[in-house]
């Protein structure tokens, strides 16, 4: 088996992640004009930013994938069909919620977008990216685990890199946390939505 597919599994996951919430913090302001103008709901432009982000993951898993395939070195499934529709719901869901979340801060606290690097950085080497959960020690998988973009990148390797059904049962963390959290952030987005201007 390929180490690039490996790296593949992981790392295209994490780029939507952590595009997505790098460009979110950024988002009121660049429609900061547009929100001037005429009303809609704040959450619109995070939303939009985020879906941009999907699609140009999608285009560059999609690449991948072809070229993977046709190089003989991926071997999918036929749950893939139905299991990667589900990994990307888990994963937008996610993503919008700690979107939602960033974008807020940083209209109160305009730092926040270099702070959002720097946990990215590290939040990146707590991610099993480019190496396997098994190689860290046991005490250390617990933290891991907790990490929700874990599950997630661990069902992308059963898929295409192991060539296995994913365990239905190891996604409902990630589902129970993204939902979770979405809740919370669309409910304070939604508190402090008529301050979002008067911030600007």
């Amino acid at each position: 088996r390929a180490f690039p597919v490996f790296v593949f599994c992981g790392y295209v996951p994490w780029l939507f992640f952590s595009s997505s919430l790098i460009n979110s913090c950024y988002s009121l302001y660049r429609s900061q004009a547009l929100m001037e103008e005429t009303y809609f709901p704040r959450e619109i432009p995070v939303i939009a930013e985020v879906l941009a982000q999907l699609s140009v993951n999608l285009i560059t898993f999609v690449t991948f994938l072809g070229f993977f395939v046709f190089s003989s070195y991926l071997k999918m499934p036929v749950s893939a069909l139905v299991v990667l529709p589900v990994l990307l719901i888990i994963q937008l869901i996610i993503v919008l919620a700690i979107s939602l979340a960033l974008a807020l801060c940083n209209v109160f606290f305009r730092d926040i977008a270099y702070f959002v690097d720097i946990l990215l950085t590290i939040w990146f080497y707590l991610t099993p990216i480019f190496y396997p959960l098994s190689w860290v020690p046991e005490r250390v998988q617990v933290l891991i685990r907790l990490n929700p973009v874990t599950a997630i990148i661990e069902a992308y390797r059963a898929l295409f890199y192991d060539g296995l059904p994913v365990q239905t049962a190891s996604l409902l963390y990630p589902l129970g946390f993204g939902f979770v959290l979405l809740l919370l952030s669309w409910r304070v987005f939604a508190v402090y939505e008529k301050r979002i201007l008067e911030e600007l």
